[in-house]
Formats: structure tokens, C-alpha cells, sequence
């Protein structure tokens, strides 16, 4: 039989990543159920092994373990059991389950499944520049796949011989049935620092490279896809912000602006064609990463939420994320169907339902608290003069900020509520639940200001005559200059305010923890550990909130460049304090996050893409009806501009939709590089040979 303690040496250290979290006193911690109904059909649950046994199982299949005594950031005692494993146990685990890792170039770079008799035809994770691995070597994995493979080691069936299987734990069920909290992963610092040392203030903002296959490496494909769109979108915006400038310095720099009349039509009109342009090179971009770091074949099977809760039937679950049962009469006597968790199909649907209804009330309270803003910003301008209408502002950005955090929260909890099986289905309906509200929340009073502030409306029977004002307090026969200052106040608030918020808490616990280390290093104390100095760093958080806010500030960049030419500009450079304050929060303020292997950025592609059609009407009905643009090109009717925007409007939708069908989403360049590779892999490292035609002659 294999014994642990045998391989663990000077040469092959074990390299710990893993962190299971206990409380100290051993009782399961107090977790909200959704209170689903149990139908009779269903199977008692297996009892969770306990930390003790936990331990026992790593341990037996070669996984080094080490308890650990810490606390909380609540002050509550904790026992940590950290997980580890040496580069031996983890080649021969990375042989096992057939983990796909690049070759070296001069074996076409591609990927193949991992064997011990080819090791020196794989590429070691560690570059030159590196700190070494064991034995002064490069590190032959990357923390990514030591993640990867450990938590195979963790949760694979235990085989029959010796470095074979793992330990057969599913850590979903411990953290519901058992007394674990929860797992988080180790950062390591010496890779982290070489990540950091590789992002300049150029990759910031687009103009440099970042080191995406070090990212990847490290935090995996889905925080890597975050920051390689991140840096995209930057880049992207350098055309809009620099015409922006040239525009706006053009605009405010004339006498007559009817020398200029025809400039912020054509910028609009570029804007409508970037927008498209952006999502379909981003498309493009992304299958790219995506073929560069083989992710399509990492898909595992579909992991189940560690949250999901229902009851066990014996089955399986179809492509449609469906259950099918599996009765005992159907298979042989001495075969059994697998045990997984079920829930009713049409359960999560009515929940979904109820969770629409409870949204729609959300949207409909941030409508009438908007309109009852404005109908009272109306009244203490009347009263007050611009000290009135300061009021009335300040009052909406509260109630923006505080409609948002209430929102957030409420979002997640239905999303919780409506019980998703998997991390996709959940992380999509989020997603919708997200975008809609905050686009609403943020924006309704802005497409007042542009289409019905300067028009007599009327309203709870009240009606109002509102008139549009200069930056000077005058009043003006079109409402552009509130539009610009009610679209630079907001980016300008969401670039601070916003920041300020998101970092303030991950950033206070992480000074809070520096100084109690300065503290035990005076008192003599000895320093914590690194897991146990890790435990109170705050909780890494899903990108649910990054990309949310990255979609609005790309709406602010779209929907009104007509209005503000220096919005792509303000976006620009809120892109850049994103950049550094997300990698200081991923890096340093927070946990490192678990490695999840996903295809792209999901949902996302689509909501970019909807702004950027939208940003067609709103453009084109600022150019019309808001401002005096089109009126200074030629003279029409209401009629008469309903009639050109609608031709212009269907004209830029014909471009952008065939721009999108013109630009393939996977560039020939990249599938020409996939199939070379995939070939090279296949002869160099799993023996293949094509066989030769008949009738050809060999060319020696």
C-alpha cells in the first residue's frame, strides 16, 4: 500500500492550496433552508463524513493535511484543515483523470492529456524570471491546475490500488449535511507576486499587454476572461474618448456652432458602428482565449451547487438540466442507478415567476420614487430657484444608491431562493435580474432630462411645464447642457462613489488585520499562518457586480455620447481605477478565488450587444428631438423627423447587423492554429499516424 509520509521529501515539498473551514466546537453551522417539499420516492441521505474522517480520507490517498487553530474575523475559533499534495501525487493524479496540459513549442504548442512517460514533451508552468519550483526546477503546474487537481483528488471515488482515485468526498454535501463551513484557496505569494510585477499602468488602460496566461493560470478562466475584456473595452475606447476631445474642443471653441453641424451626427453615427464593432472583435477575442487555454475541453461534467438543496432519487439528469428517472426494474439486479439530487422540473419555474413578480414591483417603486423626485424638484425649483433644484438632486442620487443596495441584495436572495441546480443557470438569472433593474435605476431620469424635460407633461394630474436651463440658470430652448451635466455627474459618481463603496469594506478588514499583526509581533506573539492569516481576508465574491458595472458605464459611453463627447473619455479613465483597485482587491484585499473553468463571459456578449442597439435610438432621437443638431441641417416637421429618424435607424441597423454576420466569431487565423495543434499534439504525444494515401509515391 502507498504511504504518504514516504514521498514527502526535501526535493518534492508539498505545495498546500486547499483550506476547509470548521468551526471549532463541531457543531454544523445554522444555514437557511428553502423548505422544499419531500415526495415519498425519496431516498434518506447519507450521513457526511466528519472532519476526523475527512481527514482519514485525504490522508489515505497520499493528500498532505495539516490541522490548524484559527479565528474568524467575527472573532469566532475555527479549525482549519489545510490540503496539499507534493508534485509527484499530483502528476500521477493529472495522469489519472487525463488533465490536458500544454506542450512545449517545439511539439506544436497544443494540448494533450498528461503521461508520466512524455513529462519532458509538456511545458512547466514557471517562466524564466520565476521563482523555482522543487529541486530548483521550474514549477511544473500552475496554482490553477493544482487547484483543479486537488479538488478531483478530493472528490473522485477511491480506487483499488495504490495513487489510484481519491478520496471520494463531496464537499457540497459536507457543507449541507456535515459540519464544514466552507473551502476557500490559499493564495501563494510568490506567484502572486510575479503576477503582480508583470501589470504595468499600461495594461491599465489598454495600451499594453496584460500577461493573460498568468492570470489564467493563477486565478483560472473565469477571472482571466473578466480582466482580458476589461482590457479590451479600454482599448477599445481610445477611437471614441480621441474623437470625443477633438469634438467637444471643436464645439466649445466656435462662435456659431452651425460651423460644426454635421461633426456630432457623424460621431453618433461612428459610436452606433464602434459599439457593434466592439462586441463582435470582442467575440472574436474571447474564442480565441478560449482555444489558447483549451477550456472547452476542461468543461468537466456540470458541477451541482453546493447550495442547492433537494431530495435524493435514483436517475440522472439530462442536456436539457432536466432529472430522468431511473427505476431498479429497468437495469440489471446488480446495477443501480446513480443517487443524485432532484428537485421538481416545474418548481424552479414557479419560483422564477414569483421572482419576475417581485422584481417588476422593484422597477415599479425606482419608477414612481424617479417621477415623485422630479415632480418635487419641480416644485422646489419653482420655490427655491437653483438652490431647490440642488435639493431635488441630491434626494435622486440617494435614492439611486440606496434603491441599488437594497436591490442587490433582494436580487440575490430570490436568485438563492429560486434554487438553480447548477453555477450557470444561477450565475444567467442573476445576470437578468442585475442589468434590468440598474439599467432602469440609473438611467430613467436621464431619458427624462433628454425626451421629457422642455415638454408640457402632465402627472398625477398635475401638469408641469418644465423648462430646459443653460449652465448659466437661463432658460433654453433645448435641454443639452442638463443632459451633459446629468451624464457627467453620474459617471463621475459611479467612478467614485461607487468605487468607494465596493473596495470600502474588503479594504477596512484588511487594514484591521494588519494592525492586530502589528499588535502579537509587539506583544511577542507569534504570527498567524498563512491560512489562518488568509481566513480574515473578506469572502471573494462572484463577478456578478464588476461586469454589471462595466455594462453601464459602456451605456453612459453609447447612449448619450451624443449629448457628452467626453463620456468615452470619463469611461476611459474609470476603466483604469477598476483595473488596479479589482486586481489590488483579488490579489491582496480578498481570497483567492476557486478556480472555475468557463467558456467566455456568458450572458454578458448579449447584454453589450443589446446597449449597442439601443444606443442607435437614443442617439438618433437626441440628434432629432433634444437638440438643435438636425434643425441646423436642414429645417422639418415633427413629422418630418420622426420620418428621418426611422429611414437613418433602419439604415445604421442594416450596417450593424451585417457587420455582425460579415465578422466571423471565431477568426479563420485561430482555426487554422486549433487544427495544426491539435494535430501536432496528436502525434507527438498520443502516437498518432496518419496512414498514407494509396497510390502516392514517398517523397525521399
Amino acid at each position: 500500500s502507498w504511504d504518504g509520509n514516504s514521498q514527502v521529501t526535501r526535493e518534492d515539498p508539498p505545495r498546500y492550496d486547499m483550506v476547509l473551514v470548521y468551526r471549532k466546537d463541531g457543531r454544523p453551522a445554522a444555514r437557511p433552508t428553502l423548505s422544499l417539499p419531500v415526495s415519498t420516492k425519496a431516498e434518506k441521505a447519507p450521513e457526511a463524513p466528519n472532519r476526523a474522517a475527512v481527514v482519514a480520507r485525504l490522508r489515505a490517498v497520499g493528500l498532505a493535511v495539516k490541522k490548524v487553530n484559527a479565528k474568524d474575523d467575527d472573532g469566532t475559533q475555527k479549525v482549519l484543515v489545510v490540503v496539499g499534495a507534493t508534485e509527484g501525487r499530483l502528476r500521477a493524479a493529472a495522469q489519472e483523470v487525463g488533465l490536458r496540459l500544454r506542450l512545449k513549442p517545439e511539439y506544436g504548442g497544443g494540448y494533450a492529456p498528461y503521461t508520466e512517460a512524455l513529462h519532458g514533451h509538456f511545458a512547466p508552468h514557471g517562466q524564466e524570471g520565476d521563482p523555482p519550483g522543487p529541486g530548483g526546477r521550474p514549477r511544473f503546474f500552475s496554482s490553477g491546475n493544482r487547484a483543479l487537481l486537488l479538488e478531483k483528488l478530493v472528490s473522485l471515488p477511491r480506487g483499488a490500488g495504490a495513487w489510484e482515485g481519491g478520496a471520494g468526498l463531496d464537499l457540497g454535501e459536507c457543507f449541507k449535511r456535515g459540519d464544514m463551513e466552507r473551502v476557500f484557496l490559499l493564495h501563494d505569494e510568490q506567484e502572486r507576486l510575479a503576477l503582480e510585477a508583470r501589470f504595468g499602468e499600461g495594461s491599465m488602460i489598454g495600451a499594453d499587454p496584460l500577461p493573460l496566461r498568468r492570470l489564467e493560470g493563477y486565478m483560472g478562466p473565469e477571472y482571466a476572461f473578466y480582466f482580458a475584456f476589461l482590457h479590451r473595452l479600454s482599448r477599445a475606447l481610445w477611437l471614441p474618448a480621441g474623437l470625443g476631445v477633438v469634438l467637444f474642443a471643436v464645439e466649445e471653441g466656435l462662435d456659431s456652432p452651425d460651423g460644426a453641424a454635421w461633426l456630432t451626427p457623424l460621431y453618433a453615427l461612428l459610436l452606433m458602428i464602434w459599439s457593434t464593432a466592439f462586441v463582435e472583435t470582442w467575440k472574436r477575442r474571447q474564442n480565441a482565449l478560449a482555444a489558447d487555454w483549451d477550456t472547452e475541453a476542461k468543461m468537466s461534467a456540470v458541477a451541482v451547487r453546493p447550495e442547492f438543496e433537494g431530495e435524493l432519487r435514483r436517475g440522472l439528469y439530462s442536456e436539457a438540466g432536466e432529472f430522468v428517472e431511473v427505476k431498479a426494474a429497468e437495469l440489471p439486479a446488480d446495477v443501480e442507478a446513480p443517487l443524485v439530487e432532484m428537485v421538481d422540473a416545474e418548481l424552479p419555474r414557479q419560483r422564477v415567476l414569483c421572482s419576475t413578480t417581485v422584481i417588476s414591483c422593484f422597477l415599479g417603486v425606482c419608477v414612481i420614487g424617479t417621477l415623485a423626485i422630479l415632480v418635487f424638484r419641480f416644485f422646489m425649483s419653482a420655490a427655491a430657484g437653483t438652490g431647490g433644484t440642488f435639493i431635488a438632486a441630491f434626494l435622486n442620487a440617494v435614492f439611486v444608491e440606496v434603491m441599488g443596495s437594497l436591490y442587490d441584495t433582494a436580487a440575490k436572495k430570490l436568485t438563492e431562493w429560486e434554487n438553480h441546480r447548477t453555477y450557470e443557470a444561477f450565475r444567467d438569472h442573476l445576470i437578468v435580474k442585475l442589468a434590468t433593474f440598474s439599467f432602469f435605476n440609473k438611467f430613467f431620469a436621464v431619458f427624462y432630462v433628454a425626451f421629457g424635460k422642455g415638454r408640457r407633461n402632465e402627472l398625477f394630474g398635475v401638469v408641469f411645464d418644465e423648462a430646459c436651463k443653460d449652465w448659466a440658470g437661463a432658460d433654453t430652448d433645448n435641454c443639452m447642457h442638463e443632459l451633459r451635466t446629468q451624464v457627467l455627474v453620474l459617471v463621475l459618481l459611479h467612478a467614485t462613489v461607487a468605487q468607494a463603496m465596493e473596495q470600502a469594506k474588503p479594504y477596512l478588514q484588511y487594514r484591521k488585520n494588519r494592525a492586530e499583526d502589528a499588535r502579537r509581533a509587539a506583544a511577542g506573539e507569534p504570527r498567524p499562518s498563512r491560512a489562518a492569516a488568509q481566513l480574515r481576508l473578506a469572502s471573494a465574491e462572484p463577478l456578478f457586480y464588476e461586469y454589471n458595472e462595466l455594462m453601464l458605464d459602456f451605456a453612459v459611453a453609447t447612449l448619450f455620447a451624443t449629448a457628452f463627447p467626453l463620456a468615452p473619455l470619463v469611461v476611459l479613465v474609470n476603466n483604469f481605477v477598476e483595473a488596479k483597485a479589482d486586481m489590488l482587491k483579488v490579489l491582496r484585499l480578498r481570497e483567492r478565488p476557486v478556480v472555475r473553468v468557463v467558456r467566455g463571459i456568458g450572458l454578458w456578449v448579449t447584454i453589450f450587444d443589446a446597449v449597442g442597439y439601443l444606443a442607435v435610438f437614443t442617439n438618433l432621437a437626441i440628434l432629432a428631438f433634444t437638440s438643435k443638431h438636425l434643425d441646423r441641417v436642414v429645417e422639418l416637421s415633427d413629422a418630418g423627423k420622426v420620418l428621418v429618424l426611422v429611414a437613418v435607424e433602419h439604415l445604421v441597423l442594416i450596417a450593424k447587423v451585417g457587420l455582425a454576420h460579415v465578422v466571423p466569431d471565431v477568426a479563420i487565423a485561430v482555426q487554422n492554429a486549433v487544427t495544426k495543434r491539435q494535430f501536432l499534439a496528436r502525434v507527438w504525444a498520443e502516437g498518432y499516424r496518419p496512414a498514407r494515401s494509396a497510390g502516392w509515391k514517398d517523397a525521399r
